[in-house]
């Protein structure tokens, strides 16, 4: 008799006031398969995730874990009961804490006068770790780790909790795992693959829920699809494509780089203006952080990226720019002007905006409105005179936004935390656009959005361009950089190391590009200060 799915979910459906987030959905994941969950922001898959960490209740529909059946509502012992744990986007780590403490967070072996068993608890925490391929000793401090480490630190967690916590009597059922590679470049990316399958490999279900079509195909065995609640489609990996998988998640056909022609292949013509010639932006010796030196430009008109590893740098110039961040060093000029003294408030005024990466703790404010989130850098344009908002210009500025950027939505009073990813990002970067910027600075203006999302973005970033707008933004999602951007500046070890552009710009190149170093032999300094090779 052949053993019950890992996971399988009947007939699932969810309901918020008026809208159907989920609607019969079924699917099952076997035994030490791997399965992809896709869909567009807002099709399902982030309620789905909450209805199996027990954070919703579904409305109709039943869930099995392991063969054993799961009541509504069920508790976080329930999951463990059943052998399934829940890895969230953010993971949830404590950084001042060493990897032991955090993986065992649920409670440790104890002896009998009730003292921690440190040294059994070391060996299987190293274990552990090895058998995921992650070379860390149990006593290093979390916060010392990288993106991807934490990211498998935080499999390791869920695995022994599913495996029964401190008893650890049983190999885990199920693993539920949230975008865990939205932040991480593409070797990080490779790192937490390893892990994936090391779970996979010891009979464990996995779902990986991920914008990523390129992750979909290498780590999954199937795949499946939502799109506005529904299950659109579950398949096997083998015979898809990037192209055919799009389509089932976006419902048609997503025009391909190629198929759009060559308008992103070289730089836009420069618009007949002195900002062309002299440029928006130039940036000269910038450093702080983590960034040794960065020299560069932008013209109106353009789109240029800043990519390379998590840590090389690139994730600091467009905030140093913006004044969010404090640099040790360097000069920067705005249309010409040299910007000293720089602050968030005084690069509005200079006609810069910035979208935060982070975008409910810096960039949009959940608990508002829609409505509210998106007035904030017009309310000048809506205020009559005492200070008083002028509550009907304010509601036309905003449905205005919301129309032209295609922000989906119930409304303008809707919670702006209730928003999917993509729908919220469009949001803030409509609104910036709106108050008329003259550059656009960002950081990870992709990560966390499906690629509908992508695309509409970066339609909005084009056109913002056409007008004579230039865009200056960092991300690690090459993918996406290819579909956006006129040309990349890759960083590493803090320096810029290659310039890409035309046909030499492709997800391949960016990779082999932030996997360099600056030539040897050679001070950082220097080798920032040596032009980039551009290939074109």
């Amino acid at each position: 008799m052949p053993s019950p799915p890992a996971l399988r979910v009947t007939e699932v459906s969810k309901t918020f006031g008026s809208t159907r987030a989920l609607d019969r959905v079924t699917l099952s994941v076997g035994r030490g398969e791997i399965r992809a969950l896709l869909g567009h922001n807002g099709s399902g898959k982030s309620t789905l995730v909450k209805i199996l960490a027990g954070y919703h209740r579904a409305d109709e529909g039943s869930l099995e874990v392991g063969g054993e059946q799961l009541s509504f509502p069920f508790t976080g012992a329930d999951l463990v009961r059943c052998g399934m744990s829940v890895l969230h986007q953010d993971i949830g780590l404590v950084l001042s804490l060493s990897v032991l403490e955090n993986i065992c967070s649920g409670g440790f072996q104890t002896s009998a006068i009730g003292r921690i068993k440190w040294g059994a608890e070391r060996r299987a925490c190293a274990a552990l770790l090895e058998s995921f391929g992650l070379d860390v000793g149990p006593t290093v401090r979390t916060g010392g780790l990288s993106q991807a480490e934490r990211a498998i630190v935080g499999i390791a967690r869920a695995f022994r909790q599913a495996s029964g916590g401190v008893a650890g009597q049983r190999e885990p059922a199920m693993l539920v795992l949230d975008e865990p590679t939205a932040s991480l470049g593409r070797s990080e990316v490779e790192k937490l693959f390893v892990a994936v399958r090391a779970a996979a490999a010891r009979r464990c279900g996995v779902l990986i829920v991920t914008h990523s079509l390129t992750d979909a195909l290498a780590l999954a065995d199937e795949v499946s699809v939502l799109r506005d609640g529904r299950l659109i489609a579950s398949e096997p990996v083998e015979g898809l494509t990037e192209e055919t998988l799009s389509e089932l998640v976006v419902g048609k056909r997503i025009t391909s780089r190629t198929a759009r022609g060559r308008e992103l292949d070289q730089p836009p013509p420069a618009p007949a203006t002195d900002r062309a010639t002299s440029g928006v932006l130039r940036v000269e010796d910038l450093a702080g952080g983590s960034l040794v030196n960065a020299s560069l430009s932008v013209r109106a008109g353009e789109i240029v990226a800043l990519t390379g590893l998590i840590g090389a740098g690139h994730e600091e110039v467009p905030p140093m720019v913006f004044g969010a961040q404090v640099a040790r060093a360097g000069s920067v000029w705005v249309d010409g002007v040299k910007y000293e003294r720089r602050t968030p408030a005084r690069s509005r005024r200079r006609g810069l905006a910035f979208v935060s990466a982070d975008r409910l703790g810096a960039g949009g404010i959940q608990t508002a409105s829609l409505g509210e989130n998106v007035s904030l850098p017009i309310l000048r344009r809506v205020t009559g005179p005492g200070g008083w908002i002028r509550s009907h210009a304010e509601r036309t500025e905003v449905e205005r936004v919301l129309s032209r950027f295609q922000v989906r939505a119930s409304g303008a009073d809707a919670s702006f935390g209730s928003l999917s990813g993509g729908n919220q990002q469009k949001a803030l970067v409509g609104r910036w656009i709106a108050s008329g910027p003259t550059l656009l600075l960002m950081c990870e203006p992709t990560s966390g959005i499906d690629i509908g999302a992508v695309d509409e973005m970066s339609e909005i970033l084009r056109q913002f361009a056409k007008d004579g707008g230039a865009v200056l933004f960092a991300s690690a999602q090459y993918e996406d950089i290819v579909k956006i951007a006129h040309r990349a500046l890759v960083f590493a070890g803090g320096v810029v190391v290659d310039e890409l552009a035309g046909a030499a710009l492709t997800s391949e190149d960016l990779l082999f590009a932030s996997l360099s170093t600056p030539a040897a032999g050679a001070s950082a300094r220097h080798a920032a200060l040596a032009p980039p090779v551009r290939r074109t």
